[in-house]
């Protein structure tokens, strides 16, 4: 698939974008499956063709092979082969949400990345089979206040820390990584709606209570885990998944 930017005063009309209606100015853009599933090749978008749309605001890509990203200069020496995009997101302070799951990044890639997006309320990088998501670090990301976070697929070895001061999650999926240990107390009661934290290798009780406050959770799937004990009465959940 090839996008190419055509400029035109109707940009509300262009497919996959929409602008706002007082600036008319792009503010999202959602490729969802536009590539072909029978073509096997992997797709390189030239990042520049973001990077324009200075009030951007939601990015989803999902579901298009993409391996890496090109630019017309950053291509003899620099082709991003298997790359994640860093470049697109940098400095992208308006970006809202950003979604880039089931794609074919291949990359270590630390979160510190997305530390200077502070309107970043949803992030999903889920299911990117070959990309590791480094989430430790120094720093502690206090610009970013999430409610949707998606790192599924991604392989952290352990709950990110940083969670820990994202007091408006409503919705936080873990799933399918190699997480082991305890859940943090701190996780059950900062995810105020949907937790998801199936297919890993977490064992132990589950939290009994944090700062004598009760969970918020309604939805909670921790399948295919170690656990072990009952689970505390205080948790009132209006679907729990445990086998």
């Amino acid at each position: 698939m090839e996008i190419t930017v055509v400029h035109s005063e109707d940009c509300c009309q262009w497919e996959a974008v929409e602008c706002d209606a007082s600036t008319t100015r792009v503010n999202r853009l959602f490729f969802h499956h536009k590539r072909d599933p029978s073509v096997l090749e992997h797709w390189y978008p030239n990042a520049t063709l973001f990077a324009q749309f200075k009030e951007l605001k939601e990015l989803e890509l999902p579901g298009n092979s993409i391996k890496g990203f090109t630019s017309p200069r950053d291509l003899s020496i620099n082709q991003f082969s298997g790359s994640f995009p860093s470049s697109l997101i940098h400095n992208r302070t308006s970006i809202e949400s950003l979604i880039l799951s089931m794609n074919w990044f291949t990359d270590k890639v630390s979160f510190a990345i997305f530390a200077n997006l502070s309107r970043l309320g949803q992030l999903d990088v889920s299911y990117n089979v070959y990309l590791e998501l480094e989430t430790e670090s120094q720093t502690r990301f206090p610009s970013l206040n999430m409610y949707v976070l998606n790192l599924a697929g991604c392989s952290p070895r352990k709950f990110p820390s940083f969670l820990s001061t994202q007091n408006n999650l409503k919705s936080l999926d873990l799933s399918d990584n190699v997480l082991v240990g305890t859940i943090p107390s701190w996780v059950m009661h900062n995810t105020t709606s949907q937790l998801k934290v199936r297919d890993n290798s977490l064992s132990g009780p589950f939290p009994k209570i944090f700062r004598n406050r009760s969970s918020q959770l309604t939805s909670l799937d921790v399948s295919n885990n170690r656990f072990q004990g009952s689970f505390p009465r205080r948790y009132r959940l209006d679907f729990f998944r445990v086998g």
